[in-house]
């Protein structure tokens, strides 16, 4: 069987440590609170991130996954014996994708980069399918041929506290942020193309969570739970989420059994804020 190793970015929230699959590398983004850098899971962790996030004035920025700790990483793989498949982070938000393009394009065969046009869970659902791919014993171009067909079904949306941080971060435009804070209207965001939009809007957290389970019901082809499903919660609290499982069960009909939980981590939680969920799944 051909050893493949998986490549991802710490935006994908898959926590590193000893639970990482031996052929999976997860390289950080850098996270900087003015002076202060950080590696994104690394050197921070998720709990001090947000207490970082609301107990000070400073705005955190992301640098990408540099073109020189892709190349290390391949090179180190191919020393190995093994192919490489890099699945990173929505070209749409970050450069990250370029920069395994750039570090990719140093090598003459056995690499391969995967723009997942996706984030957080969703990007680790898209990490862990192809894991499961590569442990089927699938080869190699099928799975990258499998791969490039099934992102093409990757779904991410979730409600937003506010718009606010991705408004600061430039992730999306003052004017779609307008969305009258005082009238506690909470956006339901989702990715289109890579970037980011906003599906509805509701007043209040409870209907913006009854917004999103609307969503999921009214796809057309329904969530797809023979693929990894997961729910993620940025913040060191629960509320949003407890909320979405709590209405889930008495208005929603969604089954939340196969669901993973994660926590959203620096990297994206930098432009959700505290006080959000995302949610990841594949359409049937």
């Amino acid at each position: 069987m051909e050893k493949i190793r998986i490549i991802t970015d710490s935006a994908s929230d898959i926590p590193n440590n000893d639970k990482v699959p031996a052929n999976l590398s997860i390289l950080p983004l850098t996270i900087r609170f003015g002076e202060e850098e950080f590696q994104d899971g690394v050197t921070i962790t998720n709990e001090e991130f947000y207490n970082k996030l609301t107990g000070g004035d400073i705005l955190p920025k992301t640098s990408q996954v540099t073109p020189f700790a892709f190349e290390e990483e391949i090179q180190k793989a191919l020393d190995n014996g093994e192919k490489v498949i890099i699945i990173t982070l929505s070209s749409g938000l970050s450069g990250t994708y370029q920069s395994a393009c750039i570090a990719a394009s140093n090598f003459d065969k056995d690499v391969t980069v995967i723009d997942s046009f996706m984030a957080t869970v969703s990007e680790q659902i898209f990490v862990d399918y192809a894991l499961k791919l590569v442990d089927s014993g699938m080869e190699y171009d099928k799975i990258v041929e499998t791969l490039e067909n099934d992102k093409k079904k990757l779904k991410l949306v979730g409600p937003l506290d506010t718009l606010e941080y991705l408004k600061k971060g430039g992730r999306i435009s003052a004017a779609a942020a307008v969305f009258g804070s005082a009238l506690s209207i909470k956006p339901v965001i989702t990715l289109v193309d890579g970037k980011v939009e906003v599906a509805t809007k509701a007043r209040g957290r409870k209907n913006a969570v009854e917004s999103t389970l609307k969503i999921l019901r009214e796809s057309e082809t329904g969530v797809d739970l023979e693929k990894p499903v997961a729910i993620g919660y940025a913040g060191n609290e629960k509320d949003m989420l407890n909320i979405f499982v709590e209405t889930s069960k008495t208005n929603g009909n969604i089954n939340l059994e196969n669901w993973k939980v994660v926590s959203i981590g620096s990297t994206i939680g930098t432009y959700t804020g505290p006080d959000s969920i995302i949610l990841g799944y594949f359409e049937k």
